[in-house]
């Protein structure tokens, strides 16, 4: 049964697979490649969902706070990093372009 996850979740969700693939990222380069990669997924969508769900600012700041309280990244000094529990939340997400599921 496929879980549903709300359009900040899945913008928290896809700030671990970015951070999987760059390690260590600005909070400004992290937004800037989180808020891509959503405008990338939902251009896919018809055009009433896409005004709907279109990602926001507000989204951003929001998923961001979500995934610090969920313990999936951590903020020092302006550097955004990889926690463990955000490695394995990237590995077992399904978000981002590619919309299959890998076994890693």
């Amino acid at each position: 049964m496929p879980r549903e996850f709300s359009p900040v979740a899945r913008l928290a969700r896809q700030m671990c697979k970015a951070l999987r693939e760059t390690p260590r990222m600005g909070r400004g380069q992290l937004q800037e490649r989180v808020v891509h990669e959503a405008r990338l997924d939902y251009a896919r969508l018809p055009t009433k969902w896409r005004r709907k769900l279109a990602p926001r600012q507000q989204d951003f700041e929001a998923a961001f706070a979500l995934a610090l309280s969920s313990g999936w990244i951590r903020e020092a000094d302006g550097v955004v990093t990889l926690t463990e529990q955000g490695q394995e939340a990237a590995r077992r997400s399904r978000v981002g372009r590619a919309r299959r599921r890998l076994f890693a």
